[in-house]
């Protein structure tokens, strides 16, 4: 099964630039940072899943988001 969301991972980070980013052809892809978050928000997910690591899932998952909106919002990488 985590075969199957890594697979996922990195299909969804490859296929939505090259569906929604136009200058993709000019720019380019650069470095894991996709997959990378996937598998993070799947582990979080997975976290929240368990009795006893529902609290440790939901600040992974929100610390994620809230980086990404960072990055989204300024430009720039966080990290």
């Amino acid at each position: 099964m985590r075969l199957t969301y890594l697979l996922a991972a990195v299909a969804g980070s490859l296929l939505l630039p090259i569906l929604c980013a136009p200058e993709l052809p000019r720019l380019g892809l650069c470095g894991l940072s996709g997959p990378a978050h996937g598998l993070m928000a799947i582990t979080a997910l997975e976290l929240c899943g368990q009795r006893r690591q529902q609290k440790l899932g939901a600040a992974l998952l929100a610390g994620l988001l809230a980086k990404t909106a960072w990055e989204l919002w300024s430009g720039t990488a966080f990290l």
